[in-house]
Order: structure tokens, then sequence, then C-alpha cells
């Protein structure tokens, strides 16, 4: 997993729920009422060095 690659972005949907766990959201209702799968892909950059590693090196994305 390289998380300026393409996968980053399972780390970036797991960080945007952080602030609502801790202010005591259950991970489903967030799903449910907030999470915006549009936005947060707009928002994720993955990195050309990472995503050249991944896909034409590693071979893994």
């Amino acid at each position: 997993h390289v998380k300026a690659a393409k996968t980053g972005l399972l780390d970036a949907f797991f960080e945007a729920y952080i602030p609502y766990e801790d202010a005591g959201m259950s991970f489903f209702d967030w799903v449910d009422n907030v999470y915006d799968p549009d936005a947060l892909a707009a928002s994720f950059i993955a990195q050309g060095w990472a995503v050249r590693l991944t896909d034409s090196i590693l071979r893994r994305e």
C-alpha cells in the first residue's frame, strides 16, 4: 500500500471519518449521512511518482 498512490484514497476515506468518530458518530451513520464520495475523490490527488511506482514498476494497482 502506497499512501501517495491511488490506494491513498482509502487512507483519505478513514481520515475523513476520524473527527466524526471523535464526536461520537458511528461509522455507518457517517457513511449514510455525511460521507460524500465525489467530494472525497475530488479532493484526493495521487502523486505521479507513486502512481508510476505502483502501476508500472510494481504492477500492483
